[in-house]
């Protein structure tokens, strides 16, 4: 009897340490994989860089707007500006005098052509004449005559060419000036005036231009002639010579003369 309590009492002990053991052992759901199922490769986990939002400055309370200013090339020239014209009649020939101021400053202008027409007072163009002429900043004066007016009468100048149209002409720089000095007349049968250009321009020139304005006593322009100078040395003085044929009608008391030299 106490033998058969002692198996009982054994295999009561089995089971209950075995019951233990599998309640000890973690569950775990089933995962459905076939026997043809391979192994899946983990891959490591890439981090994505942070983009960073632009941030927007903040403006400052005192700001203003800034305008916008159209600054033109330095290569734009400005076009020439008519001072004074006057034409007249004298030993049966008609003159004109023309007087221009260059506003382009530092600036030899080379080839230019400026066109003087004579208009009558019922508006026909008359006659012309052509002027080429270097020009440097300040004033410019053209003297010339017509040839062609006849019986007719000049009521009015009009000047082509003032626009500088850069397509026919040379633009270069240059500095200085040019000054007259000991200004000399002379009247007998004819009319001389002489005197020295003295040029500080910062280049020689081979010729030049000077030309002459005569103004009567009230200042109004009453002739006008050029010639021809010898070569112009930069810081140099050159002495120019002028004449007025004057047998018909000599200068009257208080005339005066004024003399321009250009590069030519």
């Amino acid at each position: 009897m106490k033998r058969i309590s002692s198996v009982i009492i054994l295999i009561l002990l089995v089971s209950i340490v075995s019951g233990c053991s599998q309640s000890s052992q973690p569950t775990s759901p089933e995962v459905g994989l076939t026997k043809d199922s391979e192994a899946l490769e983990v891959l490591p986990k890439v981090e994505e860089p942070l983009v960073e939002e632009p941030k927007e400055e903040p403006i400052p309370s005192n700001s203003v707007a800034i305008e916008k200013i159209e600054i033109p090339p330095e290569d734009v020239l400005k076009p020439l500006i008519i001072k004074e014209a006057a034409a007249g009649i004298s030993d049966d020939n008609w003159w004109y005098v023309v007087i221009l101021d260059n506003p382009n400053v530092d600036k030899l202008i080379t080839g230019v052509q400026l066109t003087v027409e004579a208009i009558s007072d019922s508006n026909v163009l008359l006659d012309s004449s052509n002027n080429y002429v270097d020009i440097i900043s300040g004033v410019v004066v053209l003297t010339g005559k017509f040839y062609s007016i006849g019986d007719d009468t000049i009521s009015n100048l009009n000047i082509l060419g003032l626009e500088l149209d850069k397509g026919w002409i040379d633009v270069s720089n240059i500095t200085g000036d040019i000054t007259i000095s000991e200004m000399k007349v002379k009247a007998d049968t004819m009319t001389t005036v002489s005197g020295n250009a003295t040029s500080s321009l910062s280049q020689d020139f081979d010729s030049a231009m000077v030309n002459i304005i005569v103004r009567n006593s009230e200042d109004e322009i009453i002739r006008g002639d050029y010639s021809y100078m010898d070569r112009l040395p930069a810081g140099g003085i050159t002495k120019f010579t002028v004449d007025f044929w004057t047998y018909k009608n000599n200068f009257p008391d208080g005339t005066t003369f004024e003399a321009y030299v250009r590069p030519n």
